[in-house]
């Protein structure tokens, strides 16, 4: 009896080792904007799709809780629907980025959520349209969940935080044909 006693506590001892030393999944979202088949968006994109779509999941019947992008990005962020997150449209008064957003649904999006969970959590380019203006904070607030953040604030402005104390500021620009 001690036998079967000693082995079961092994195995239970070495299954929490196990999972204690297993890495979480990796996760990756790449969130594009305006991709509809009026307008055969995904056409410019020959590269992207033939590099991520071919070789992953697309999507050919989509569905949004918004067709305005703050709403439909609040909505993704937090996994709620416009009239409980109140991100209207993509304006601060609209609560784009608002003192009410980040005071409220900003802290409870899937980003704290996975940081939460130990996983290291990266955001590059659009968050939301009034990200990084005056009235949203300025390029100081970078939103809670994130240990790594290149936010696009404007065509020509982003901001990466390298860490939770260190922020460089980079400036850019895009040739538009």
């Amino acid at each position: 009896m001690e036998k079967l006693n000693l082995i079961c506590i092994t195995i239970v001892m070495l299954s929490v080792s196990n999972s204690l030393c297993n890495k979480l999944p990796n996760i990756v979202l790449i969130l594009t904007d305006d991709q509809d088949v009026t307008m055969d968006s995904m056409q410019p994109m020959e590269k992207t799709l033939k590099l991520i779509g071919d070789n992953g999941v697309t999507f050919s019947n989509m569905f949004t809780s918004s067709p305005l992008c703050c709403p439909s990005r609040s909505s993704i962020f937090t996994g709620k629907y416009v009239h409980n997150h109140k991100s209207v449209n993509n304006s601060i008064s609209g609560n784009c980025s608002s003192k009410y957003w980040q005071d409220g649904p900003e802290k409870k999006t899937f980003a704290t959520y996975l940081k939460s969970q130990g996983y290291v959590t990266f955001m590059a380019g659009k968050y939301l349209n009034q990200y990084g203006t005056p009235d949203a904070g300025g390029v100081e607030h970078i939103p809670p969940g994130w240990d790594w953040w290149i936010g696009l604030v404007s065509l020509y402005e982003r901001v990466q935080k390298i860490t939770a104390h260190v922020k460089q500021r980079y400036i850019y620009s895009i040739n538009i044909i």
